[in-house]
């Protein structure tokens, strides 16, 4: 793949693995693209981190003296926005909406190729004013309702959403990456409609016939995509990447 530090907004990563291994092949792999790499394993990660202020961590979950969520936690409560974080896990019942909702952009099922992670990085080096701009045309699947913004709430805790992505009901079980074309009316609030589509990070058990289902943002139409982004970048306090819920 030929993604590389080039012009984007990430320069510095510094990856976080207990497996010395692991972290020199794919510390090997980003320098050889042009990016800035360091590397620490577990609670050095953190000091690390201080220090040398990294535009992204990517994280081993599991580690011996500081785990993954333990170092996501730290770092979102200093800062929401930077650095990025991507946990690494290799646990099939690792729970993807605790890690987003604490704030990580990214979770990578190890292991993990270059080509995931390189696309992913990707994604997040683009300008912001060229986030979800981009249209994947027709989808089969499809969900509508009306929110009514409260006041007292805000409008992100109104709709459940986070930095990138938002909680949808839904009355059918997705899969993990299934992509969802969505529509929005919201009332009482400078933007009146979200349209777009998002793709499947997590879902929750179906219950009385309802699922939660935490959708990451991938296309937004138009003007609303710009309002979004606006009042997403003015909420110096909006830690969630997609909201949590069970």
């Amino acid at each position: 793949m030929s993604i590389n530090a080039g012009s984007g907004t990430i320069k510095k990563v510094l990856i976080v693995e207990d497996l010395v291994e692991i972290a020199e092949l794919t510390g090997e792999a980003l320098s050889q693209r042009g990016f800035h790499v360091e590397i620490a394993e577990g609670r050095a990660g953190k000091s690390k981190a201080e220090q040398w202020g990294p535009d992204l961590v990517v994280a081993d979950y599991r580690m011996p003296d500081l785990d993954g969520l333990q170092l996501l936690n730290y770092l979102k409560e200093k800062n929401s926005f930077r650095p990025l974080v991507f946990l690494a896990t290799a646990d099939i019942g690792f729970e993807y909406q605790l890690a987003y909702g604490m704030g990580a952009e990214a979770v990578l099922l190890k292991p993990f190729g270059m080509d995931s992670l390189l696309e992913t990085i990707d994604r997040f080096s683009r300008p912001s004013c060229e986030f979800w701009s981009v249209s994947p045309g027709p989808l089969e699947i499809n969900v509508s309702w009306s929110a009514e913004i409260s006041k007292e709430l805000g409008f992100f805790r109104s709709l459940a959403m986070g930095r990138g992505g938002m909680i949808i009901k839904a009355d059918f079980i997705p899969g993990l990456n299934d992509r969802i074309a969505f529509s929005i009316d919201i009332k009482h609030s400078d933007i009146s409609k979200i349209e777009g589509t998002g793709k499947v990070r997590w879902v929750t058990d179906h219950w009385e016939g309802v699922s939660n289902v935490g959708l990451e943002f991938e296309y937004i139409e138009g003007n609303s995509r710009k309002e979004l982004l606006k009042l997403i970048n003015t909420s110096s306090d909006l830690r969630p990447y997609i909201p949590f819920s069970r």
